[in-house]
């Protein structure tokens, strides 16, 4: 498969609630677009960007930091990078490994296998003082269960990328990423295909879903509440495997670790 030339659009659903342990975000979805013109519903061949907030909100991954008491080590490792002690007892919980660790710094492999700064423990976008949300436990699993239930209201197949915004190396601020993705593969494999000059491609893999998340972002200020937004013109692979691809890449070859 050769990479897209065909026109893409890109729009925020306004109008969705303030999730909450519990809700469906599917059905709000489809209820919200019902009062919609047709242009801006979704349609066959669209993808649904969902931000980890509205996701982890819903799966009740919201935790008040008073109901968190911290151990020796949270203390600990909390005077070394100058953060609440409460909030580096989550950060604990929820971490395989940890990457690095400086003042105002620490970077760890969650217990999902994604490397990122705090545990993926945010508190912007959260109603509350004191409050943050965790990661989805299982995103793929996330993605599947909203793919499955948006598709079964709409009629249409819909692939769901959830997404949540990382700092890179060597390079100056955040980026929207893919956390969890169904029904599309979010990488394509251009390995051994020809670049427009007939040259053989030997090692080129295009991070689809992650270009997307990132594409989705543009249209979604960070001071605003906009959890979801479609993707339209964008010719995806179909993949309905949970974790059949991942996009972290492996430990023996990630040269920042």
């Amino acid at each position: 498969m050769k990479p897209q030339k065909n026109k893409v659009s890109i729009f925020p659903l306004l109008g969705l609630p303030e999730f909450k342990n519990g809700d469906d975000i599917a059905y709000e979805l489809f209820m919200q677009t019902n009062n919609l013109n047709k242009s801006s519903k979704p349609q066959s061949g669209d993808i649904l960007i969902i931000t980890q907030k509205a996701v982890s909100k819903c799966e009740g991954q919201t935790i008040h930091l008073e109901t968190v008491t911290p151990t020796k080590k949270a203390c600990k490792l909390a005077k070394i990078t100058d953060k609440d002690p409460r909030l580096m007892q989550l950060i604990i919980n929820n971490t395989k490994r940890f990457l690095a660790i400086r003042k105002g710094l620490i970077i760890v492999e969650t217990l999902q296998g994604i490397k990122c700064a705090n545990a993926g423990i945010d508190s912007s976008n959260v109603p509350g003082n004191d409050t943050v949300t965790l990661l989805p436990s299982n995103p793929n699993k996330s993605a599947k269960n909203i793919s499955e239930r948006a598709s079964d209201l709409f009629g249409i197949h819909l692939p769901v990328i959830i997404t949540d915004s990382f700092g890179r190396p060597w390079r100056e601020g955040i980026l929207d990423m893919a956390i969890g993705t169904y029904g599309m593969k979010p990488l394509l494999n251009l390995i051994d295909t020809k670049d427009a000059e007939g040259q053989i491609l030997h090692s080129t893999i295009l991070a689809i879903a992650d270009s997307l998340a990132a594409a989705a972002n543009l249209v979604v200020n960070k001071n605003t509440n906009v959890p979801v937004v479609i993707i339209r013109g964008y010719h995806y692979e179909l993949n309905n495997n949970i974790n059949k691809e991942s996009l972290e890449r492996p430990m023996k070859t990630d040269i920042f670790i």
